[in-house]
């Protein structure tokens, strides 16, 4: 043994202060969760042109067409911390636009849906064409454990440091070293949705929907404070959630990354992840095709159309509004 390098005691003591063996901590819970599972994934960073790396990537298709060109799935972006010291969210019970803002991380092969037509208001020969989006045509706001299903909206994610007996709350490295590189990460994957095609599904060509969570794990504990509250008190949560908005040259949008307890991450998985997922899954079963047209007309005779969420002026007569 070298008597001037450092013992296996040592060698194990400096990895517990980085986040190393978290991420591989979170890799097997990812993996025992039915995801297929990866470490330090490689993507394009789509500002710099730089390749990156995500600490722990997770991907899991809930469904597949049995022709094999449609897929629902749940990509997980999984950035790990080991800080010394706990995260604070600062934030409010949500109102219902806030909820609604809470929907980024979709991305379908069609975002909407032609629902149907209308004349147009100014009396000429035009017409109004009307669209839906798949969340509402499927409910998909509805089901426990999606992404609107919050009773708090953190918008300041804040990182206490300690400094001799006192302690302090900033947020110095939390854009950059956090939220840019799961946005970044973010983007890179969602454009595997996007085709420049508008037409009908081809032959050969797969229908790719996805919804993408980034996923902050911190070993640390999560405290959430709700200032909505007549009494604003910092209270301990196995997980809560901040949402931020981008605004760069390539980069314009709003991101809700959950913030979670390591600890707490199988769980989480299972009460926010799997539960949607599978759920999100029975109901695409009830009509595939859906995830296969931009418009209802094109939807093929006998396709279920009973459990979606059609604006009653362009129900087929006799059939009720979910």
């Amino acid at each position: 043994m070298n008597a001037h390098g450092p013992s296996p005691e040592q060698v194990l003591s400096a990895l517990k202060v980085t986040g190393f063996l978290l991420e591989q901590e979170m890799f097997r819970v990812v993996e025992n969760h039915g995801f297929y599972a990866d470490i330090s994934r490689a993507y394009d960073d789509p500002e710099e042109g730089k390749s990156r790396e995500i600490d722990v990537f997770g991907w899991k298709p809930f469904f597949i067409h049995e022709r094999r060109n449609c897929v629902f799935g749940i990509r997980l972006i999984i950035e790990c911390k080991n800080p010394k010291s706990p995260y604070v969210v600062i934030g409010h019970t949500p109102n219902d636009n806030e909820l609604g803002g809470m929907r980024g991380g979709y991305s379908f092969w069609a975002s909407h849906i032609e629902v149907g037509r209308t004349p147009h208001p100014n009396g000429s020969a035009m017409q109004s064409v009307h669209h839906s989006s798949l969340m509402e045509l499927l409910g998909l706001n509805n089901i426990a454990g999606n992404p609107t299903d919050e009773h708090f909206v953190g918008n300041q994610l804040i990182a206490m440091e300690r400094k001799g007996s006192d302690w302090f709350a900033g947020n110095s490295h939390i854009f950059d070293g956090i939220v840019m590189p799961m946005v970044k990460a973010m983007s890179h994957y969602q454009q595997v949705n996007r085709g420049g095609r508008t037409g009908p599904l081809q032959g050969g060509e797969q229908s790719h929907n996805s919804l993408t969570m980034p996923i902050l794990v911190t070993s640390n504990e999560i405290f959430e404070v709700n200032t909505d509250l007549d009494e604003i008190v910092a209270v301990s949560v196995p997980w809560t959630n901040v949402t931020r908005q981008i605004k760069t040259k390539n980069l314009q949008t709003t991101v809700k990354i959950q913030v979670v307890q390591a600890k707490h991450m199988s769980e989480f998985l299972e009460q926010r992840v799997l539960a949607f997922g599978n759920a999100v899954a029975e109901r695409v079963l009830k009509c595939p095709e859906i995830l296969m047209v931009r418009n209802l007309q094109d939807l093929p005779p006998g396709a279920s159309r009973e459990h979606l969420a059609v604006p009653s002026q362009f129900l087929p007569p006799g059939q009720p509004s979910v």
